[in-house]
């Protein structure tokens, strides 16, 4: 396939330009849906969407222009910045490196760019030209990864070292959720051996499931009674669902979700992202040098890449200029034959005739449209001394 680096956009904004409670009243509601409708009115696209960013990817189409039609979040599209061309690639590849992120070098981002990528798929709103997009910068970043080992404080790590200084061992912790931030909060707390713990959600079979291999009590979100007798609590559900307490005691609980789902007691003492940001920004000083070096195995990393795409996109026009002079060729040889057919016998100069009336046709029809195409560039001033003296090394030896 022929790629145009030039039709690769991206409109974005992310927690650079906004707080996260900000960021979250821009969110897509509704991720599935709107991929969706972007299917029905022919469009494609990849929402990657997380709460440090709002990144709505497309190609050969002005994603400003897509949401205008559509008439879906006008909030975002009025803050979006657009990026275009490589510098697509670019940031795709430094965010899934996690370079990009709040938490430098967050490991759940590279998971978080392969579900926005699946679900484009299943949507069926991803292009191959897309597709090459999002393989090559989850290359990169899984590459740049291996190399440089830069992940400090994140979200899931910040949350167990509350824990940690917050509450005693024996303490009783309850978790609600059971996505990858909650297994992965489970995961370390259950290893630590320290606390009582309790898992809540939705799903049944997978509370149960979960709650067996960390050795946790299964609740139901229908009766969260239990929480007004712990002493911590992580609210890790990606929804609006709302949590209130009813306790007098004094609880210490951390709030993932953006905006927060815990109704705040004055007796809980309570932590949201915004609590957490700060910590991992204060955190960042520590991840200096491996921050370098990240960056310079993604220059790296990057420079191939643009290599890679030129070559690929050399290769494909190279291949188009053939076939096309190929069907030339062809047709000229066709309409040679179809004249002297039939004729038993030529003399000298009628032979030599129809070979040279065949190479002046041949030459006439391989060139007439590029000579043409250079006198009306002329015409409009397009063409220099340098532009010129390139044609002439392209097509003279």
């Amino acid at each position: 396939m022929l790629i145009d680096l030039d039709s690769y956009q991206v409109a974005l904004v992310t927690h650079k330009e906004l707080s996260l409670s900000k960021l979250s009243e821009l969110y897509f509601k509704d991720v599935p849906k709107f991929l969706l409708s972007l299917k029905t009115h022919n469009h494609s696209g990849v929402l990657l969407q997380t709460c440090n960013r709002i990144e709505l990817y497309t190609y050969n189409q002005d994603p400003r222009e897509i949401l205008n039609e559509l008439k879906i979040n006008e909030p975002f599209l009025k803050s979006a910045k657009i990026l275009k061309g490589f510098d697509v690639f670019k940031h795709l590849s430094r965010v899934a490196c996690g370079l990009e992120s709040l938490a430098i070098g967050e490991a759940q981002i590279i998971g978080q760019v392969r579900k926005a990528y699946k679900l484009a798929e299943e949507a069926n709103t991803i292009t191959s030209y897309l597709k090459l997009l999002f393989d090559e910068a989850l290359r990169i970043g899984k590459k740049v990864r291996s190399k440089v080992k830069i992940a400090g404080l994140d979200y899931i790590s910040a949350t167990v070292k509350i824990i940690r200084e917050e509450l005693p061992r024996g303490s009783s912790i309850a978790v609600i959720g059971t996505g990858d931030a909650a297994i992965e909060i489970m995961s370390k707390l259950s290893k630590l051996n320290h606390y009582k713990l309790y898992l809540a959600g939705r799903n049944k079979y997978k509370v149960d499931l979960l709650s067996k291999s960390f050795g946790a009590n299964p609740l139901s979100l229908n009766d969260l009674s239990i929480l007004n007798s712990v002493d911590g609590l992580v609210v890790a559900i990606a929804s609006d669902y709302k949590i209130e307490l009813n306790t007098n005691r004094n609880v210490v609980a951390i709030d993932l979700g953006v905006p927060p789902n815990l109704v705040k007691k004055s007796n809980v003492k309570l932590y949201t992202m915004e609590n957490l940001s700060s910590m991992i920004e204060d955190n960042k000083g520590l991840l200096a040098e491996e921050i370098k070096k990240a960056e310079e195995s993604l220059k790296e990393e990057l420079e191939k890449l643009r290599h890679k795409l030129l070559n690929s996109m050399m290769e494909h026009v190279i291949g188009r200029i053939y076939r096309e002079a190929e069907r030339i060729r062809e047709e000229e040889v066709r309409e040679t034959l179809n004249k002297i057919k039939g004729k038993e016998s030529f003399t000298k100069e009628e032979f030599e005739e129809i070979i040279l009336s065949l190479s002046r046709s041949m030459i006439k029809k391989l060139y007439h449209h590029h000579t043409e195409e250079l006198r009306d560039l002329a015409l409009k001033g397009k063409l220099d001394e340098k532009m010129l003296s390139l044609i002439l090394k392209l097509f003279i030896k």
